[in-house]
């Protein structure tokens, strides 16, 4: 059955009845048309998933380079609130990108009904699409065309940034910050007597649209400079509310496809990935006796790529050793071993996994388990990335910190070892939690957690 928005009666509107084919693909509709190729929805016939097909030709920065985009194809598998890109298909005649597939409609659609935004939606977008560009430049992807037309959602409502390094425009990360600050602000509604979160939300956006590039927060900055700016808001759209960060989403099941041997062996791997973590990092069991601070591993080398918005072996802080004064943002130091727990699970490398957590504690214990059991099936989970919302310091000190946490865990893959997408985990809604942190040689590194 189709679900999409914009159904067949769409073709009628737009005056498109053209139908095409595609080998392994059954064409439905027509989505939009426009200077970057006609995009259509289509169904994979081998799994039933609703995917988008895009059309692309020539255009003023001329033909596109399909080796480029191939190339692009791994380096998008996992990237957090993003359409990404699945395949590249060049039969000759038309080149055809295969994309995630946005099922909860365009932004340009929303603002066609409502015109603008309140601040705290704004918020609720802004964030997902900067951490959208930072995970993106951590890979070399830039947008270089970012614009409302570049910003969908997805069936449960999450924003999702379309067209991450496949533009042909020159362009670099400064630049995207500077169009997403641009856009945020074209989107506020107008207020005629802004109280001091507006004005701090407006401040941060004005920044990320510096005309001096080098006086430009990067994107995990400013995603962080609107966390703090003002709270988040439901983001109304024509199917419903997304919550965003405030959100409690429902825990479907694994999409429904007949199970293949491998694929049960995989799904049954992705619901102990989601149970280990209730021993782990993100859902709950703390109270262990952390290892003395001394214990910990130096600091691995810089120069290892991570998953998410840090290098493999940096977690932000303020200072690199013991003794270094309380981060400026603990959201990013949240987020930076987010991101290498994200890359330890996408990778399968347990040494990766051991720059996240302080020696001993029980959530490496559990992770490297579940890490083992996915690696003795020659699997990988991608996309393993949790999302910060509210974080508070409830006690900070000179080398232990105990915040109070909100996150929740979008949908994620489970691959094989040629990357081939076996399972896909639904992820789960918000929870609270109490975290511990400890500062080590090699950075502040995860003591425990406990349900608040």
């Amino acid at each position: 059955m189709d679900k999409c928005p914009d159904g067949p009666a769409r073709c009628e509107r737009t005056g498109v009845s053209e139908r095409w084919s595609l080998s392994g693909y059954d064409v439905l509709h027509l989505v939009e048309g426009g200077s970057a190729g006609d995009l259509w929805c289509a169904r994979e016939q081998a799994g039933g998933e609703l995917v988008a097909l895009r059309r692309v030709g020539g255009g003023p920065h001329g033909s596109p380079d399909v080796e480029a985009l191939r190339r692009t194809v791994p380096l998008q598998a996992d990237l957090p609130y993003a359409v990404r890109l699945r395949d590249v298909v060049d039969d000759g005649q038309v080149l055809v990108l295969v994309l995630d597939h946005a099922e909860g409609g365009a932004l340009e659609a929303v603002l066609s009904r409502r015109g603008s935004l309140e601040p705290g939606e704004v918020v609720t977008i802004g964030v997902p699409l900067a951490l959208a560009l930072a995970a993106g430049a951590e890979r070399g992807l830039v947008h270089g065309e970012l614009s409302a037309s570049s910003v969908w959602f997805g069936a449960d409502g999450r924003p999702l940034l379309a067209g991450l390094g496949l533009s042909r425009a020159p362009a670099d990360p400064a630049d995207d910050v500077a169009a997403l600050a641009t856009l945020c602000l074209g989107l506020l509604r107008p207020v005629a007597d802004p109280g001091p979160d507006v004005a701090a939300l407006v401040e941060a956006l004005e920044l990320g649209r510096s005309p001096d590039p080098a006086e430009r927060p990067d994107a995990a900055r400013l995603a962080a400079l609107l966390r703090r700016a003002h709270p988040p808001g439901p983001v109304r759209l024509q199917a419903g509310t997304y919550e965003g960060q405030q959100a409690r989403a429902a825990e479907p099941a694994l999409r429904r496809r007949r199970p293949s041997p491998g694929q049960l062996v995989a799904s049954a791997l992705v619901l102990l990935v989601l149970a280990g973590a209730a021993a782990g990092w993100w859902s709950g069991r703390g109270g262990e006796q952390p290892a003395p601070v001394a214990a910990a591993q130096a600091a691995p080398s810089a120069g290892a790529a991570s998953e998410g918005g840090a290098s493999a072996g940096e977690v932000p802080t303020a200072a690199g050793s013991a003794g270094a004064q309380e981060p400026a943002d603990w959201a990013a130091v949240l987020d930076g071993l987010n991101a290498v727990r994200a890359q330890a699970f996408a990778s399968g490398d347990a040494d990766v996994l051991r720059r996240v957590y302080v020696p001993g504690s029980d959530g490496l214990v559990a992770d490297l388990r579940l890490l083992g059991q996915l690696s003795a099936s020659g699997r990988t989970a991608a996309g393993v990335r949790h999302v910060l919302g509210e974080v508070e310091v409830l006690t900070a000190g000179a080398d232990r910190t105990r915040l109070r946490m909100v996150d929740t865990l979008p949908a994620y893959d489970v691959r094989d070892a040629e990357g081939a997408v076996v399972a896909r985990a639904a992820g789960r809604g918000e929870r609270s939690q109490v975290v511990e942190l400890a500062l080590t040689p090699g950075g502040w590194r995860l003591v425990s957690l406990t349900p608040d």
